[in-house]
């Protein structure tokens, strides 16, 4: 039921939440693991007759453009991407060349909440 590493797209949004409603146990809030899930789950409360964020509020994660674009516009957390990117390309530099770096050590980049509409 759940989506695999290769498998975090819309249509798997929108396979799962039309699962959890037939099931009948539609939550009050959705949180998702990215934008793409969470775009094809709202599609399907959509479909489903399911009003956003009236009924269900949905949030995502990754604040990729689209959400920007989709009705209603899409709540999101804002990752740094890049630039968690470029520190990992760093520790993993590091970490080959043997270079004076302790490990295991904790990086927190800062998240940024994007309420839109799809949330109350």
């Amino acid at each position: 039921m759940f989506p695999t590493e290769h498998d975090m797209t819309g249509d798997a949004g929108y396979s799962i939440i039309n699962h959890i409603i037939s099931e009948g146990r539609v939550p009050s809030t959705i949180f998702c693991i990215n934008d793409p899930i969470a775009m094809g789950a709202m599609q399907a409360l959509l479909d489903a007759g399911i009003k956003v964020p009236e009924d269900v509020s949905i949030i995502g994660f990754n604040d990729v453009e689209a959400c920007n674009f989709t009705r209603p516009t899409l709540s999101t957390v804002y990752a740094p991407s890049f630039e968690m990117g470029e520190i990992g390309a760093s520790v993993l530099h590091h970490m080959i060349t043997g270079d004076d770096i302790h490990y295991p050590r904790r990086i927190q980049l800062p998240c940024q909440l994007k309420i839109r509409n799809s949330c109350k």
